[in-house]
């Protein structure tokens, strides 16, 4: 007998009749079609491997690259689907705070925040709020003054800045006695 994988017997093109499946038709000419891979449960435990990798690298303070992680040949041929399905919570429904920290020349390293930073959503449904904003400073004596202008409207702003930095009107010149550039047209 012939050992054939599932997906050789859809490309060989055998014929599916009805109420069968290529798999059967495949039984009955003699071809054993091997187990079917199940690379979903190995996508769990890569990530497990991967997050612990992530973890011990955030303690050493060295964050390893997609490159590294490759070369590792623990995670998967690409730790970074595994990377992406930690950030989105995929295996144990927790969100983990995973930063892409491009380093140029296609270089990415990658940095786990254990505890996720304030800002991070931990599951899917949650909302993040922004941060409470510190109390106000203290006014300067100096600008109760002008705030106390503002607020009865009677504050006036030059929007020419020699006027601002003079507190009177700009000059008045002929136009004859300007260069051509800087006469109005």
């Amino acid at each position: 007998m012939q050992e054939i994988a599932p997906s050789e017997i859809q490309r060989k093109g055998l014929p599916k009749e009805k109420g069968t499946s290529r798999r059967d038709t495949a039984d009955r000419r003699g071809i054993v079609a091997l187990p079917r891979y199940e690379r979903q449960a190995e996508h769990s435990a890569d990530a497990i491997l991967l997050l612990e990798r992530l973890r011990q690298a955030a303690r050493d303070g060295v964050y390893p690259s997609t490159a590294e992680l490759q070369a590792e040949s623990k995670y998967g041929l690409r730790p970074v689907n595994r990377l992406v399905d930690l950030r989105k919570g995929k295996y144990n429904r927790t969100r983990y705070d995973i930063e892409r920290l491009d380093c140029g020349h296609g270089v990415c390293r990658w940095r786990l925040y254990e505890p996720n930073r304030p800002d991070y959503p931990k599951d899917r449904n949650q909302n993040v709020l922004p941060l409470d904003k510190r109390p106000p400073a203290p006014v300067a004596p100096e600008m109760k003054e002008t705030i106390a202008r503002v607020e009865r409207d009677d504050f006036y702003e030059p929007a020419d800045w020699y006027e601002r930095a003079t507190g009177k009107p700009r000059p008045k010149f002929a136009q004859e006695d300007l260069f051509l550039w800087e006469r109005a047209r």
